[in-house]
């Protein structure tokens, strides 16, 4: 496969219309009467060339003085007239030829007839057709028989053949029985021209169909690996980069066409390739090309002989996938076990909080004991908040994908929230372009993120001359939603922040482990579950530490071009 820098063309359809055997009768077709192929052409150009040949050769020995061998009379005038015309002629079908006008067929036809009138002539006028150059008619036979079909080749024979017996019966220069050999050996050479004619077309047609099949098959490889969601990237002995496709091109952000020095720009990446040349048992370690990128599985393949310094293939895999099918599996068994766990927890939570409600209507009991019935309670809706939680997370549904206008999306969850937390619409900033944003995210699982982003941030975000609880008076701006496109790739980017005092650095490793929590009352799933649910729309949520806000997360969306090529 022959592939030059990293062009790759796309599949277009195999045109063999040039070819001069393309598996079609071309007796029946305009195609062959008007073919402009090189290769149609060029047979009757040969010959012609061979025609000047002879004709020329004529005029040299007509006009050079002594016998020669071939003519019974020298220096004949209409032996130096019929050379000299049957010179011109050939040179008038080179621009025939040319011009391709008239067409193939009748060319053939008029360039061969032309052969056994001037051949005819000049044998009648040397002496007949006793001499050698009876010969040549045959020759002349068998060029049009390889160019015409089987019916042609038959014409052809028997003109020539009419031609001896019309020389023999005026000039009786050989007798009827050495005519009628000639005329036997014409068809035969016909017949022999024709059947080798059609084995050298078949094998043709053949060879251009394999050939063709080999087209496809290169035009269909190349597809097939521009459209792969794996990278694929090929460097060369000095592992300098010499090939790539449109998802190495994602994953590396490269965006201009000098692409040779790739390698020098991601040292993760050459110091993993660099140590599977050393040792090629080395397994590669998975690498990140850059902050909140995509984790990348790299693999390496030598192309050529081990014992030569050659190529080596490099396949570029998103782990986003395959941490997703380990998350898939996980949150299997997690369902199976959370589904028996919560049948045993909740019958007997339920009884304790129905017996703490009981004993709270009491009216024996003391405030004291009642601020113990009190804590049965939260604690109670507490726990069965966290059964809820896992059992969503275990129990998730499919991922429907959708392509969401952000803009709009995040104007309508601002008003959704202020009305159901009774905050004012005010203290909720929406920072974002006017051109659309784009992001593809099953919009379920979108709607709960941002959810849980702004009820966090409105719960920790507050600060303390705010009251914990704000109302519609409250016009201070305490969350900001950003929007805004990430500067490499031009990927749509979401910041929600707070302005509070933020998150703890000792804490800052453990904010997205499962029931951490630095709140009595939280659960400590809340931004476990929104970075599951990323993870599963391959996005990315980080914490961004900023000095003008408070707590800042940040949700980096996939990139919408991958998903336009799949789909």
């Amino acid at each position: 496969m022959s592939i030059k820098g990293n062009h790759w063309p796309g599949v277009n359809t195999p045109n063999d219309s040039s070819d001069d055997y393309a598996g079609v009768d071309r007796r029946n077709t305009n195609e062959y009467s008007n073919s402009n192929g090189a290769n149609t052409w060029r047979p009757l150009q040969l010959l012609n060339f061979y025609r000047l040949l002879i004709s020329g050769g004529f005029c040299v020995l007509l006009l050079t003085e002594g016998r020669h061998s071939l003519f019974n009379e020298v220096n004949s005038a209409p032996l130096v007239l019929i050379s000299v015309s049957y010179l011109i002629f050939s040179l008038l079908y080179f621009w025939t030829i040319a011009q391709r006008k008239p067409n193939f067929y009748r060319q053939v036809t008029l360039h061969i007839v032309t052969d056994i009138i001037a051949i005819t002539m000049l044998a009648n006028y040397s002496g007949g057709f006793g001499n050698d150059i009876a010969i040549l008619l045959a020759v002349a036979v068998a060029g049009g028989s390889v160019l015409s079909s089987g019916r042609n080749a038959l014409f052809f024979a028997a003109l020539a053949s009419v031609a001896v017996l019309a020389d023999t019966f005026f000039s009786h220069t050989v007798s009827y029985t050495h005519a009628g050999i000639l005329g036997v050996t014409f068809f035969a050479t016909a017949g022999l021209a024709t059947y080798i004619a059609r084995r050298i077309r078949s094998s043709e047609n053949l060879a251009e169909q394999r050939g063709s099949d080999l087209l496809t098959m290169e035009q269909l490889t190349r597809y097939v690996i521009q459209r792969m969601q794996m990278g694929v990237l090929v460097v060369d002995s000095n592992n300098q980069s010499r090939l790539l496709n449109q998802s190495t091109r994602e994953f590396l952000a490269i965006e201009d066409n000098d692409h040779s020095d790739c390698l020098n720009r991601y040292p993760a990446l050459k110091h993993e390739l660099l140590r599977w040349q050393e040792d090629q048992q080395y397994q590669p370690q998975n690498i990140k090309i850059r902050q909140g990128a995509i984790e990348l599985i790299p693999r390496f393949a030598q192309l050529g002989r081990k014992k030569e310094k050659s190529s080596t293939l490099i396949f570029l895999e998103d782990n986003t996938a395959l941490a997703l099918q380990a998350q898939q599996l996980k949150l299997a068994s997690l369902g199976h076990l959370t589904a028996s766990i919560a049948h045993e927890i909740r019958n007997p939570l339920g009884a304790i909080s129905h017996a703490g409600q009981l004993l709270a209507e009491s009216a024996k009991i003391n405030k004291n004991d009642k601020r113990l019935t009190e804590i049965i309670s939260q604690q109670s809706k507490r726990l069965d908040k966290i059964v809820d939680n896992v059992m969503q997370l275990s129990q998730r549904k499919a991922i429907h994908t959708e392509a969401i206008e952000l803009n709009d999306w995040l104007y309508r969850i601002k008003k959704e929230f202020c009305q159901n937390m009774n905050f004012a619409e005010e203290c909720i900033t929406i920072i974002s372009h006017t051109s659309p944003q784009i992001a593809y995210f099953d919009p379920s699982h979108l709607h709960q993120i941002i959810w849980n982003l702004c009820t966090n941030a409105l719960r920790h975000g507050q600060t303390k001359t705010k009251t914990s609880v704000p109302t519609n008076k409250h016009k201070t701006t305490d969350i900001t939603m950003r929007l805004d496109t990430d500067g490499k790739n031009y990927l749509p980017i979401l910041e929600i922040s707070d302005q509070g005092a933020g998150i703890n650095k000792q804490t800052l490793d453990k904010i997205f482990e499962p029931f951490f929590t630095t709140s009595h009352s939280g659960t400590g799933l809340g931004l476990y579950i929104a970075r599951e649910l990323c993870n599963n729309n391959q996005a990315h949520i980080n914490y961004i530490e900023k000095k003008d806000t408070g707590a800042c997360f940040r949700i980096n969306f996939a990139d919408t071009r991958r998903h336009h090529q799949a789909a």
